[in-house]
């Protein structure tokens, strides 16, 4: 059987910052539109599909399909993905798509942007923080880049909304307070994907930031994409893994998108999470701008993102340099309840807890920790049970 194909028809852009990819998937024209702010508008290209290829490639492993453009693809991006990316990432049974287009040259270089992304998380000012201060003239940070590009894709319409608007002035203040300048960018992208199969942002991630930025390659000599993930944690293949998140093979895909004229780097691999949070000790930046919630434009102190940060503060000593964006009066109050969770979450696996509780051992006697395990160990038993249970919260 003739497998599936995402045809990649033309590209088009009003003058104005907005873009327009018209693609056919499974039988249906979409229309991917993202715009660019003013300050980008003069480094957008359409004599090519680069971005679109890179943005759509994880979509057709997932549903076995291949990529026909119309349009041409830049040798070096081509080369890499056909000889080197997707026989790395499509071991075992995985489906390995076709690339079926024409070649050409590599964009030619007409700027000299220096940016990475602002989400004003631990990876985010981890990267900004070393980029500033600890490189040469070549590597400095010039700009930052607020991406609209499925990080707020969560829940409802109205609080996807919210997320983003939320997220994008705090970008702006960010923006403004470091002088650095801001570049926008927004797409509807993961919106047009979901139509067809589930969104895990998890899974797409490096995929969507490429989208959006290689589409103004000729203007960027250099982006950083912060690493949630350490060196030593890289694996790419798929074959019993199809739920791999992006972010453990970003060397191998940060490489593939590098050409002649736009170096990609995958930053901040080289500490764990919590190294970074003691490198942030007394970086103004991360004392007003951090924020890390998953379900709130503040950081509500109760999600999963936020709990752990709190105790990685707590663990670095440097909590009480906090109070601006986290409640610490309300945190000191749960703290117990805190790092029982986080020795529960460390014994099942979690790596970032598994790298922080040793901080809080002596917080918690051998009868407690006996207790929480017994809790994993009950939970385990209704999920096996109950399979539909899994939703029932063991509260300690």
């Amino acid at each position: 059987m003739k497998p599936k194909r995402i045809l990649i028809h033309s590209v088009s852009c009003d003058g104005e910052g907005q873009l327009t990819y018209v693609v056919r998937i499974d039988g249906n024209i979409e229309r991917l539109k993202t715009s660019y702010s003013a300050n980008v508008v003069k480094y957008l290209d359409i004599d090519r599909s680069d971005a679109a290829v890179m943005g759509l490639l994880m979509f057709a492993i997932e549903n076995q399909m291949d990529i026909e453009s119309e349009l041409p693809v830049s040798k070096t991006l081509y080369y890499k993905l056909i000889h080197h990316f997707i026989p790395g990432i499509c071991t075992g049974n995985i489906y390995r798509p076709c690339i079926i287009a024409e070649v050409i040259h590599d964009v030619v270089s007409r700027g000299d942007i220096c940016a990475t992304g602002i989400s004003c998380g631990i990876d985010s000012l981890y990267t900004i923080m070393e980029h500033e201060k600890n490189v040469t003239d070549e590597f400095h940070l010039n700009h930052v880049a607020f991406l609209n590009a499925g990080a707020h894709h969560f829940g409802s319409r109205e609080l996807i909304d919210v997320l983003y608007t939320g997220r994008r002035d705090l970008a702006i203040q960010f923006s403004k307070y470091s002088r650095l300048p801001l570049i926008e960018i927004s797409t509807n992208l993961p919106e047009v994907l979901e139509k067809y199969s589930y969104y895990n942002h998890v899974r797409y991630h490096t995929y969507m930031m490429l989208f959006c930025v290689l589409q103004i390659q000729s203007g960027i000599s250099k982006y950083y994409y912060s690493g949630g993930y350490p060196y030593g944690m890289f694996m790419c293949g798929m074959s019993g893994h199809p739920d791999l998140a992006c972010s453990r093979y970003d060397l191998l895909t940060l490489w593939t998108a590098t050409n002649s004229c736009i170096e990609f780097y995958s930053t901040g691999g080289s500490l764990s999470r919590f190294d970074k949070v003691r490198a942030l000790a007394g970086n103004e930046y991360s004392e007003r701008f951090l924020n890390v919630c998953i379900t709130s434009v503040k950081n509500c102190g109760q999600c999963i993102k936020c709990k752990r940060t709190l105790l990685e503060l707590d663990a670095a000593g440097i909590i009480n340099r906090y109070c601006a964006v986290f409640d610490v009066d309300t945190y000191k109050k749960q703290r117990v309840k805190f790092i029982k969770e986080g020795y529960r979450g460390a014994v099942k696996g979690d790596v970032y807890l598994k790298e922080l509780m040793p901080f809080f051992y002596k917080e918690l006697t051998w009868a407690e920790r006996l207790i929480q395990r017994i809790r994993i160990f009950c939970g385990r038993v209704v999920s096996f049970i109950h399979p539909d249970s899994w939703k029932i919260v063991i509260k300690g």
